[in-house]
């Protein structure tokens, strides 16, 4: 504006007034502007200026900031790696610790181990005194033993029934074997002797006695369901005092009158206490002995196939017994079946001793079923002794009840005709 008031014209005039007299109007517009533009700039500057300082302060602050910030950082990273080395160090204290605790717990097992060991042994070789004791306690006093009996609680997976065939075999799916396969009990009287009860395939009865035997024998099977009072009690008694865990409500009791027969109670004792004692065995027969000629000759008209000339010798009229094993192996389908049967039917059972003398002492034996093993073509299970034998009393009824059933004499066998 200055200069655009000062175009085209004078700002001043000439003469010897006063300078400021001889000012035109043009110059005075031209001066103002000047000082106006002059004052804006000064202004301008100094608002320029205080901006500088103020972006410059800001600067410096936030720079201020920064580098707290980052002393802070700083600080904390090398608290932190302070930290860590006390932790890696904490973590190298820990293993060693840990190493030690691991050396003492393996000194501690090894101890352990040894005196479980030494426990063990003292507990077999207390076990094998208590034995000795036992039976040289039995041996001075000349106990022999009156009657042995033996309760087989049945399992929960086994059939429910009072007929051997059904309880202690399975359901086959051939008649052959159905028909054919009979059951066979072993008891051991001493180291060397064995007694045995055999039931045919046909046998219906769900008792049996044997007073032929110059050892007689009784053996049956109930159930909780037989009205008999005391039953159900006796067969849960059964099961709780062998430690069984399920039962069906079925047991089998064999009684075996060793009175007449002198088995010595030290022998029978110190063979049942040998470790691995089995005094006890469910086996099948096949085939099935046939108790009369009859059942022999209608078996052989069903199954000509595999009875008929199994024997070359004269057979005899009654408990007749083949071996055909080698000419007709049992089928492997029966087999099978009875493998699975024997693994579930059976678990425990108890095994009793009553001593031939008034105080109607008893000696108990625990037993366990072992797997079932195949020999000679037959599947048996072993029972074996589980625990230290335990003394208790027989009630005064159940001994005479016993008493009872053995005949005077053992009835004599009949001749073969």
């Amino acid at each position: 504006m200055a200069t655009l008031a000062a175009f085209g014209g004078e700002t001043w005039r000439d003469g010897s007034e006063p300078i400021l007299e001889r000012v035109t109007t043009r110059g005075w517009i031209s001066l103002m502007c000047l000082v106006l533009a002059l004052a804006i700039g000064t202004i301008k500057e100094v608002r320029t200026g205080q901006e500088d300082a103020i972006k410059d302060a800001l600067a410096a602050k936030d720079k201020a900031e920064a580098d707290r910030k980052q002393a802070e950082q700083s600080l904390q990273l090398a608290e932190s790696n302070s930290r860590l080395v006390l932790a890696n160090k904490s973590l190298e204290d820990l293993r060693k610790i840990d190493q030690l605790t691991q050396d003492r717990l393996s000194d501690t097992r090894t101890t352990l181990d040894e005196v479980r060991q030494n426990l063990s042994s003292t507990r077999a070789d207390l076990t094998q005194q208590s034995a000795a004791n036992q039976v040289t306690s039995l041996a001075n006093a000349g106990q022999n033993i009156k009657e042995m009996v033996l309760l087989l609680p049945l399992t929960s997976k086994a059939r429910t029934s009072t007929k051997f065939r059904e309880a202690f075999l399975p359901s086959f799916n051939l008649s052959a074997c159905r028909d054919l396969t009979g059951i066979e009990f072993r008891f051991a009287t001493d180291e060397s002797n064995i007694e045995e009860i055999v039931h045919a395939a046909d046998d219906e009865a769900n008792e049996h006695d044997d007073f032929k035997a110059s050892v007689q024998k009784v053996d049956f099977l109930v159930g909780s369901s037989n009205p008999v009072k005391g039953v159900a009690d006796a067969i849960k008694s059964a099961n709780l005092t062998a430690g069984q865990g399920s039962s069906n409500g079925y047991l089998y009791d064999a009684v075996i009158n060793t009175q007449l027969h002198s088995v010595s109670a030290a022998r029978l004792y110190a063979a049942l206490t040998k470790p691995g004692a089995q005094p006890f065995s469910i086996s099948m027969s096949w085939p099935t002995v046939f108790k009369t000629r009859q059942a022999y000759d209608n078996a052989v008209k069903n199954y000509p196939e595999i009875l008929k000339n199994a024997s070359g010798e004269p057979l005899p009229d009654e408990n007749i017994e083949l071996n055909i094993a080698g000419q007709h192996p049992y089928p492997a389908t029966c087999s099978s079946q009875v493998e699975r049967y024997f693994q579930v039917a059976f678990d425990k059972a108890i095994l009793e001793l009553i001593l031939d003398q008034k105080q109607n002492e008893v000696i108990v034996f625990k037993l366990q079923a072992l797997p079932p093993k195949l020999g000679n073509g037959k599947w048996y299970v072993a029972f074996q002794v589980i625990s230290s034998p335990t003394l208790t009393t027989a009630d005064d009824g159940l001994l005479k009840n016993f008493s009872n059933i053995w005949p005077a004499k053992p009835k004599p066998e009949a001749a073969p005709k």
